[in-house]
């Protein structure tokens, strides 16, 4: 009986013995689940801070990349403010040399050898009396100031062009044999009359007894002198 008390005791104080440093461990346990608790707040700290710093990098490199690219928009700038200009001047000057040439064409210096009448600017080798209007039935021309007279050899005018501005139908009267054929059908307002010089004529007779208005009283003069 003895025995088995003292054997009963012996498991008791086993017992307590094992206990006491289970409930030692305990607080290093405690402790243990704490450090690891800290240990990855850091850890999350650290990813934090890497993520931040991260975004930092990418947002500089962004704002790198935002300077390093102003140049080339500079430089496309400048190309197309070059391009613009070289295309505002080929106009320009292609225009003006166009005008100049107009300019020169139309405003030929008129021929020796002519009176009472313009050249042609389209040919030179034509010149152009206009019967004035409200001519009706009266003289054509004056026997002065607006007498037309043609030297062939000074001028080289072969065509003289009768446009008829007024509102009466006219028609030349030529005598045969003279400077070119009298005319068949009358000019309209707005008509004419091409007569064709025949170079080997003259007209030295320009009292409008030989040229005149065809088919109206009186046979209303055309005061017209053809010299070489």
């Amino acid at each position: 009986m003895f025995k088995m008390l003292y054997s009963l005791l012996i498991l008791v104080a086993v017992a307590c013995s094992l206990e006491a440093p289970q409930q030692s461990s305990n607080p290093d346990q405690n402790g243990s689940a704490n450090t690891q608790k800290a240990d990855s707040k850091k850890k999350k700290k650290k990813v934090e801070r890497a993520g931040s710093e991260d975004d930092s990098n990418e947002e500089e490199e962004e704002e790198l990349g935002d300077h390093t690219h102003a140049p080339e928009s500079g430089q496309a700038i400048a190309a197309e403010t070059s391009s613009s200009t070289s295309t505002t001047v080929a106009p320009t000057t292609s225009t003006t040399m166009a005008s100049n040439v107009s300019t020169t064409t139309t405003t030929k210096p008129a021929m020796l050898g002519l009176k009472g009448v313009t050249l042609d600017p389209a040919d030179p080798t034509r010149a152009i009396f206009r019967i004035p209007a409200g001519t009706a039935g009266n003289a054509w021309n004056d026997n002065a100031d607006k007498k037309v007279e043609i030297n062939l050899t000074t001028s080289g005018v072969k065509v003289l062009r009768i446009i008829n501005d007024d509102t009466t139908p006219q028609t030349l009267h030529m005598d045969a044999g003279m400077v070119c054929g009298h005319q068949g059908t009358a000019s309209a307002q707005n008509g004419f009359y091409d007569c064709v010089i025949d170079g080997t004529k003259t007209l030295p007779d320009g009292s409008g007894t030989k040229t005149y208005s065809h088919g109206k009283t009186g046979n209303p003069k055309f005061f017209f002198l053809v010299t070489k």
